[in-house]
């Protein structure tokens, strides 16, 4: 999962909290909370220090006990906003 691992990388402190998980056949669903604050390099962008909290989701196909295939959405408009990275004028923190 490697965009989980982009995460643990630009922050020491990161927390992963499920919210929810579903399941239905061979497709799994999380969604899931991500804080922390911004203490390494993340994509291009150095450490700014500041903290962020982003909503997710993670859709996981399995075969048999194995995941096989994996995509993560999240809102790296509200991330770049939290991190000072992103302004968008005239709109609230949250809805980046």
């Amino acid at each position: 999962m490697d965009r989980y691992r982009d995460f643990t990388e630009m922050s020491d402190d990161i927390k992963l909290t499920v919210r929810s998980m579903y399941a239905d056949g061979n497709t799994g669903i999380l969604e899931v909370s991500l804080s922390g604050t911004h203490t390494g390099p993340f994509l291009d962008y150095e450490p700014t220090g500041r903290r962020f909290h982003i909503e997710s989701c993670i859709v996981l196909q399995f075969e048999g006990d194995k995941i096989v295939h994996h995509t993560t959405y999240f809102e790296a408009a509200t991330l770049l906003r939290n991190l000072g990275l992103l302004d968008v004028s005239g709109t609230r923190a949250e809805a980046a």
